[in-house]
């Protein structure tokens, strides 16, 4: 009877699978890409291929691509350039650390480097920041809300109306029908009174704050650095309204007037130590749809065969017998140790390290001695009336200093100890 019904559920598994899988080789209906991708070749919502056309434009037909890392394309290409233009836009930047020295190095002579990613390279910022705050770089801060209002810090460039920006309803081709976004800024510890590496340029502001600063500006010898913690703004999403095109184009009028390389080595992660290897046979199995679900298939299938195999494999789990709890017990024997002892100055000395112990641990305060403003604290945490608690201390130190205590004694300590405990707060 088990193994019937054992089969079944993994027959009904098999025609789920299937026919997610059929349904997915055979509904050719084209479904929109919500990935955050920032490809500049791509029409896809969250592809740049309209911010990549108006650089182009911008630059007179003369946009350069960056194909392979700076450490060749500064050195050969962009070696004698002065006022250029390196611009990134994506979710992260991979940067190395001496590819940052170098694109540091090429800033220097007075180019901009202009990086609208949610991620700011900790290899190149901490390098760039001067720590004048006493605020070790720790990265971006994000809130997530469904609408932004994003304007320029300086006087003329901003605008009395906020630009507004809604996050996009995705619609049908996601499980969740997401309204929201998550949105990266600059958090405000890095800019304290006395800081001038760093230039506010731009916020975000919400129904609820105004305070997220998402446009910096750090400036490094002749030339600078741009840092725009919001690259979804740049996206074809948003670049289709001209409200956003303008907000755009004030963000990019901060470049200079020579040439633009636009930054697509550093879109994604390059292995240093393995520039020649090629891709595997996986990318291109995931790059055919039909292969690709075909895998996820065939990986499932494995799956379900790895559990059920090993489920009817597996040996009888023997019972266990169920814990007891033994801790009354403990008490009882330690408390009939002391009783056969009768040594009333060890119960009391115990009691009140006990007592010490349980007021560390529940109000962090450390009691030593019975001075007012221990005293104080003590009563103001636990409720307890501070004539109390003095006595309880003095008491505290009268047994650690006097060891003639009485069973009489005791059992005072006791009734006071226990008053502490049944209505403290």
């Amino acid at each position: 009877m088990q193994n019937r019904k054992t089969i079944g559920i993994i027959l009904l598994l098999v025609i789920v699978i299937a026919g997610v899988l059929v349904y997915f080789l055979f509904n050719t209906k084209e479904r929109t890409n919500w990935e955050q991708h920032y490809k500049e070749a791509s029409t896809d919502p969250y592809g740049t291929s309209v911010l990549y056309g108006l650089l182009k434009q911008r630059s007179d037909d003369s946009l350069t691509d960056i194909t392979h890392d700076y450490l060749d394309f500064l050195k050969n290409t962009a070696h004698n350039d002065t006022n250029a233009n390196i611009v990134l836009v994506n979710r992260y930047a991979f940067l190395s650390d001496t590819e940052a020295v170098v694109l540091m190095d090429w800033a220097e002579k007075g180019n901009t480097v202009f990086m609208a990613t949610q991620s700011i390279p900790g290899e190149l910022m901490r390098k760039l920041y001067t720590n004048e705050c006493d605020q070790e770089w720790e990265g971006l801060s994000s809130f997530t809300d469904s609408i932004i209002h994003p304007n320029f810090s300086l006087p003329s460039q901003h605008d009395s109306l906020d630009y507004t920006y809604r996050a996009p309803y995705k619609g049908s081709n996601t499980f969740l029908k997401n309204k929201t976004e998550e949105w990266t800024f600059y958090d405000s510890k890095y800019l304290c009174a006395a800081v001038g590496s760093v230039v506010e340029y731009g916020y975000l502001a919400t129904t609820s704050d105004s305070g997220y600063i998402n446009f910096i500006y750090i400036p490094y010898g002749k030339g600078g650095f741009y840092f725009h913690t919001n690259p979804l703004l740049f996206s074809n999403y948003y670049l289709r309204d001209y409200e956003h095109l303008k907000y755009t184009s004030k963000v990019f009028q901060h470049l200079q007037n020579g040439n633009i390389y636009f930054d697509k080595f550093h879109k994604s992660y390059q292995d240093v130590n393995d520039k020649g290897a090629s891709d595997g046979p996986l990318v291109y199995i995931l790059s055919q749809r039909s292969l690709k679900y075909a895998w996820y298939l065939l990986l499932g299938m494995t799956v379900l065969y790895v559990l059920f195999r090993a489920k009817r494999n597996q040996k009888p789990i023997a019972i266990l017998e169920e814990k007891k709890n033994t801790t009354l017990e403990y008490y009882k024997t330690v408390g009939s140790l002391y009783f056969q002892q009768q040594d009333p100055y060890k119960i009391s000395l115990l009691m009140f390290r006990m007592f010490r112990i349980y007021v560390k641990e529940k109000y962090k305060i450390s009691i030593k001695t019975n001075d007012e403003n221990t005293i104080k604290l003590l009563s103001t945490r636990s409720k307890i009336r501070e004539e109390h608690i003095e006595r309880l201390l003095t008491i505290d130190r009268y047994v650690n200093t006097r060891p003639a205590v009485s069973n009489e004694d005791v059992v005072s300590y006791y009734q006071k100890l226990n008053y502490f405990y049944l209505n403290c707060k």
